[in-house]
């Protein structure tokens, strides 16, 4: 899958151009393949350029913004990076707070995320904060 996608995003980026939705997709199917695999530092990068690429063409609030967001948050947490994995999350739960509302499924799972990583970071003041917000949905 990983080879196929290096040669859809060739082909998206020469037929569409760098600033489409298609390649934003595609990049972040692939920096999804190098968290999977261990290659955190690349699935970073690339995470950061479909967040960029997102926010230029739906604009900073958009829903794809914290999907990539959360993902980045995903891979801080692998490496041991709780501060920006909180960041990362944080930032996820603000725009999914705003696209689908407070109350949200997703809101809470990365409430429960951002309070795993304070517990573990022995934040237990705003663990307990994250988590009672969590159980509120």
């Amino acid at each position: 899958a990983y080879s196929t996608y290096q040669e859809v995003l060739g082909i998206e980026s020469y037929r569409l151009g760098l600033s489409n939705p298609e390649v934003a997709i595609t990049l972040h199917n692939i920096a999804t393949i190098d968290a999977a695999r261990g290659n955190y530092e690349h699935a970073l990068q690339l995470y950061r350029k479909v967040i960029g690429l997102e926010k230029k063409l739906f604009g900073d609030e958009h829903i794809s913004v914290a999907v990539a967001a959360a993902c980045m948050g995903d891979v801080f947490e692998k490496l041991g990076d709780y501060g920006n994995a909180m960041e990362a999350y944080e930032e996820a739960v603000r725009i999914k707070s705003l696209c689908l509302g407070r109350h949200s499924v997703d809101v809470a799972r990365l409430l429960h995320k951002l309070g795993k990583l304070a517990f573990l970071s022995q934040d237990y003041h705003m663990a307990e904060s994250f988590i009672s917000r969590a159980l509120l949905m």
